[in-house]
């Protein structure tokens, strides 16, 4: 997190420094450090609340992770849990550059098996919860949200440090939790030639 509270060309910078001074072909631990530098990479330059994303390059590194992933895979302690997390930022990258938010939800629904950590748990339910929302998906927006504000209370937390977190927090979750709030959403999306399904609480 003070990473992220410098500039980001700086923090850009520093992590390729300290991937360039990995060696994931001598040892398990550099290879993991060298997949959570590009998972951190991607994830950095692919936020767009401090500054112009990259989209592209965010893409690249988190592809070079999922490389190394695939080369040092039987050396790691927990494969599939990286290739979850790498697959899921993949999959919020596709939302943020290009709206394609059913697709996401279909990569973050085949990746959920692999979540373990409560930290990622929590962000895989508001993540859902937020897309669902994008889509008109009342309901599942709902669900997705109330399972997943629990996760965060256990983590002593009240909103993820995310862009989809602060949206959660900061405006779709009001939106619903008011008084008959699920309802009003979901007639705003009829409004609007959008909504999938008939409201119910």
């Amino acid at each position: 997190m003070r990473l992220w509270a410098s500039p980001k060309q700086k923090n850009v910078r520093s992590l390729q420094e300290a991937f360039r001074a990995l060696q994931p072909e001598c040892s398990e631990v550099d290879a993991e450090q060298a997949i959570s530098v590009c998972n951190d990479l991607g994830f950095l330059l692919m936020d767009d609340r401090l500054w112009r994303p990259d989209y592209r390059s965010a893409r690249e590194w988190l592809e070079r992770g999922l490389a190394l992933l695939q080369q040092h895979r039987t050396r790691l302690r927990d494969p599939q849990q990286w290739e979850a997390i790498l697959r899921g930022n993949l999959a919020l990258l596709i939302a943020r550059a290009e709206g394609r938010y059913a697709e996401a939800m279909r990569i973050l629904e085949e990746i959920r098996p692999h979540l373990r950590w409560k930290r990622d748990l929590a962000e895989w339910h508001l993540v859902m919860a937020v897309y669902s929302y994008h889509l008109c998906r009342i309901r599942e927006a709902l669900r997705y949200g109330r399972e997943g504000d629990p996760l965060l209370r256990e983590l002593g937390m009240e909103q993820l440090d995310t862009k989809e977190g602060e949206e959660w927090a900061t405006q779709i979750r009001a939106r619903l939790n008011r008084p008959f709030g699920w309802l009003r959403e979901w007639f705003r999306c009829q409004l609007r030639g959008k909504s999938p399904e008939p409201p119910r609480a």
